[in-house]
């Protein structure tokens, strides 16, 4: 799914840049933002909630600390609400990539030993998301310069932090619901009650425009012409 919004925006804000169409390239990113927000934002938050049960139901109780691991590991799903590579692509910025990715591989190093040295394996997957971060954050000045926006304001923040409270809401009330349950029966039942939950508030109030709305249903209707020609 990642993939597949990431290649709408290269493919249309490449247009875009080659245009001078800043605003056309600003509102495909911006919707493209939301959409993954829509879809990655929930994973993260039911992830963050049920890791201990997931990770005590596929391989059991022994590997209980393993969750922290998983845990951190999420982290990565929202900064790719972000866009940074295909933005880049998008506009031709190869170099700043190239230097971007160096920049990323040179902290994830340098957090690597002081973080395995403090929190063992999970401070190994620490300095990974470090990293990525690194990348994220770089790409996102130029991707922001490109768009003619402020770092600051690159991001959609009020919109994006209700959807961030929808989805961890939906969350938590659906652990609320279920804490009670055998692991078995609470990984089966808390993830699926916290998606129907998050589905509604979505869905069902004002979370997504209109614009979008449309936006993301003829992204899935490519999808799916995609899927029945290959």
């Amino acid at each position: 799914m990642t993939q597949t919004i990431g290649e709408v925006v290269v493919l249309e804000n490449a247009g875009h840049h080659s245009a001078g169409n800043v605003a056309a390239a600003r509102a495909t990113w911006q919707r493209a933002a939301a959409a993954l927000a829509v879809l990655l934002f929930p994973v993260f938050a039911i992830g963050e909630v049920f890791a201990p049960d997931a990770i005590a139901v596929l391989f059991g109780p022994a590997y209980g600390g393993a969750a922290a691991v998983f845990r951190i590991n999420l982290v990565l799903l929202p900064l790719q609400v972000l866009l940074a590579s295909p933005l880049l692509r998008a506009t031709g910025d190869v170099r700043l990539m190239v230097g971007a990715d160096l920049a990323s591989l040179a902290v994830a190093l340098i957090t690597l030993v002081p973080l395995v040295h403090a929190f063992g394996t999970a401070g190994a997957v620490a300095s990974l998301v470090a990293g990525v971060a690194t990348f994220s954050l770089i790409a996102s000045w130029r991707n922001a310069a490109r768009l003619e926006l402020r770092l600051v304001r690159f991001l959609p923040w009020s919109h994006l932090a209700r959807l961030f409270a929808a989805a961890a809401a939906s969350a938590g009330i659906a652990w609320l619901l279920v804490h009670l349950a055998p692991p078995v029966w609470r990984l089966a039942l808390g993830p699926a009650s916290a998606l129907a939950l998050y589905a509604t508030l979505v869905w069902r109030t004002s979370l997504v425009p209109a614009s979008d709305r449309a936006w993301i249903r003829e992204l899935f209707h490519r999808m799916r012409s995609g899927a029945r020609h290959g």
